[in-house]
């Protein structure tokens, strides 16, 4: 029985994908000018997003050292402590909302963010409260009392921004994977230039100094926030995901959680890894000069990241969007793109930053020793934004196919098992100074990308376009069945519910399709797909048939329908199950799938067999029979009774009907 099951899994995704399938890959030039449409708003809105922390410690700045050393502090605080873990969490959104699109289940795009929204919400509580106690936490580790304190009101002052923060990142998910990301760019934007006047305002018009700079960041992230809700309720672009609130959001949370806190993990544990450069840059000779150095170096680190970031974001929905719609090829395809695109742009960019390394040095300080230190750190820097931009992306197939937890384990031994270590023996033991602790932050990216690598060259992307589709419809959510097989809409697999039947969904109305159940399979439905043909005066004397359609909702070829030719006999794998076929009906051997044979011409008051005559066709296949429904009845009495479970057998059974002049076979995968 395991071996049936595993067959019926290969039939679902063959190895040896047809010509059809094979076409789904786009063109490559095709890809890349995808990709870079979904990057360069992505980027572009990245950056106005991070420019309102900025411009909120610029603002401070003004105020003196002492304002000034407290913002920075409180805003490194809430990054580690807020904003990377809600991040984090976030993404799981890549893989749900983007396999779901790409399955065609819009509507649980809605589903998944309202779940999202409520569940990070829950989460910013505890953190609301640890940033509360800001300055009681900063003065455990040894900080100065005063710098503590300032920092304490930053962050306090700034809690309704973590609030903000979670639904905003939401929102952004949610549109990311619709690939609509214009409107997350121009959003930003607007949000941007609202802050410099919200800024001013509260800073220098109300006089409230610091704490207005932090209440000034909360108020653009609700404004952001509110910009991207408005649009996603009232653009027409998004009707199909946004369906309105539901209570299906309140619903298997562990679900989310289950990708959540992994896809958490994956960010935190990268982010919190460039925090303790800058702690452990305090502890080295010169510490003033070192932490003014590596400051720069991690600003334009950042700012050069937003890139590579970009890219990853673009390559997770293109992966997520492509494993749902089960177009395996063309998530290889894009995998392999970005990668060309991420080493490109690592090129590029470590070219200018080596060329205009004293020129970057001189924009911060006058200082020569400074200048200089600054344009030995950008050759270092240089490499590394090269394979910081490989593993970024690399992250970004992760989040697209949901290897969350896996990326979680990757991170955590190349930041902590090899890259801090190797920062803290270079940077204190062969006293390389900075230098040396960005040196050990490199190892542990190349650690990175290498495990990566490694677990991207060694994927089936064909199983993964499987469980990509067992994730949408195994989920407790309701699913829209496909009802007309499309290049657009293909066809998907099925799990139920546990305690339901499978409900096919397949009515024919004369040039239109009708959603309503029209027939039941038991035990449930693994996997399905439909073919038809338009009926012919003698269909089985008149091959070819018209074109039939696979899985994927892509043509197969019309020798697929030839396998209708009888009178035959049943195969001995099979003879012991099935009903011997009468000498007039055809047999269909399909060795594949079980099949679920029915006709029911228009404008019929009762059932009959049309094309066969009076007589069923029977079904050859290695693996199971499944009784064809209904059977010819007499015109003095009404059809009989559909089968029971229990009458054939409690293994597999079916009934069929409801279709007006066309001919259908339905092929059904089921799950053991």
């Amino acid at each position: 029985m395991e071996k049936q099951a595993s067959l019926l899994d290969e039939a679902l995704l063959p190895e040896k994908p047809t010509a059809p399938e094979s076409s789904a890959a786009p063109p490559v030039g095709e890809e890349v000018k995808r990709q870079l449409r979904l990057a360069g708003p992505l980027v572009a809105g990245s950056l106005l997003q991070n420019l309102i922390q900025m411009v909120s410690v610029m603002f401070v700045g003004h105020l003196g050292e002492l304002p000034l050393a407290g913002a920075s502090m409180a805003s490194s605080f809430a990054a580690v402590t807020g904003f990377s873990l809600l991040l984090g969490m976030a993404s799981a959104l890549d893989t749900l909302c983007g396999q779901a699109f790409g399955a065609g289940q819009h509507h649980l795009l809605g589903i998944y963010m309202q779940r999202a929204m409520f569940l990070l919400t829950l989460a910013s509580v505890p953190l609301a409260v640890a940033w509360f106690y800001t300055d009681r936490i900063l003065l455990l580790f040894g900080q100065d009392p005063a710098i503590a304190a300032e920092a304490g009101a930053f962050a306090r002052w700034m809690t309704p921004a973590l609030f903000a923060y979670g639904p905003l990142q939401c929102h952004v998910r949610f549109l990311q994977t619709q690939n609509v990301v214009v409107p997350v760019m121009a959003a930003a934007g607007a949000t941007a230039a609202c802050h410099l006047a919200v800024c001013w305002a509260l800073v220098s018009g109300l006089g409230m100094g610091s704490r207005g700079a932090a209440l000034g960041t909360a108020v653009s992230y609700w404004v952001n926030v509110a910009v991207l809700a408005v649009y996603v309720r009232a653009s027409p672009r998004c009707s199909k995901t946004w369906t309105g609130f539901s209570v299906e959001a309140f619903r298997d949370a562990l679900g989310f959680l289950r990708l959540a806190m992994p896809s958490a993990l994956m960010v935190c544990l990268e982010w919190w890894s460039f925090e303790l450069l800058v702690l452990l840059s305090g502890l080295l000779p010169n510490p003033q000069l070192e932490t003014s150095v590596l400051s720069i170096t991690l600003n334009t680190a950042n700012c050069l990241f937003m890139v590579p970031y970009g890219l990853g974001a673009a390559i997770s929905t293109r992966v997520s969007n492509e494993l749902g719609a089960g177009r395996p090829r063309a998530a290889r395809l894009a995998v392999r793109v970005v990668m060309l695109l991420a080493v490109s742009e690592g090129l590029v960019t470590g070219s200018v930053l080596i060329c205009g390394r004293y020129i970057w040095g001189r924009a911060y300080s006058n200082e020569e020793e400074v200048v200089r230190y600054v344009a030995r750190m950008m050759l270092v820097l240089a490499l590394s934004n090269l394979f910081d931009g490989i593993q970024c992306v690399l992250s970004g197939v992760a989040r697209g196919c949901g290897w969350q937890e896996v990326g979680a384990w990757v991170n955590l031994g190349a930041f902590y098992v090899v890259g801090v270590p190797a920062a803290y023996l270079i940077a204190f033991v062969l006293r390389a100074g900075g230098m040396g602790l960005w040196t050990g932050i490199i190892c542990g990216i190349v650690v990175q990308v290498a495990l990566l690598v490694v677990i991207t060259l060694r994927t089936d992307w064909q199983k993964e376009a499987t469980k990509a589709k067992s994730r949408v419809f195994d989920s407790s959510l309701p699913t829209d069945l496909p009802a007309t097989p499309s290049r657009r809409h293909p066809f998907l697999p099925v799990r139920p519910r546990p305690w339901l039947d499978a409900v096919v969904p397949a009515s024919w109305a004369r040039g239109d399709f009708a959603e309503r159940p029209q027939g039941k399979v038991a035990p449930r439905i693994r996997s399905w797909c439909r073919r038809e043909v338009q009926p012919q005066a003698d269909p089985l004397r008149h091959p070819p048939w018209p074109p039939s359609y696979d899985l994927f909702g892509d043509p197969t070829p019309a020798s697929s329908f030839n396998s209708f030719k009888g009178p035959t006999t049943t195969s001995s794998s099979s003879a012991a199950r099935a009903k011997p076929a009468p000498s007039s009906a055809p047999v269909f051997d399909d060795d594949i799938s079980d099949v679920v044979v029915g006709l029911r011409p228009s404008n019929s008051a009762q059932y009959d067999d049309g094309v066969f005559g009076a007589a069923a066709p029977a079904y050859d296949d290695e693996f199971a029979t499944v009784t064809t429904w209904p059977p010819s009845p007499s015109a003095a009495s009404p059809p009989p009774p559909p089968p029971s479970r229990a009458a054939l057998g409690g293994k597999r059974g079916g009934r069929f009907q409801g279709m007006e002049d066309r001919f259908v076979v339905m092929d059904v995968q089921f799950e053991f």
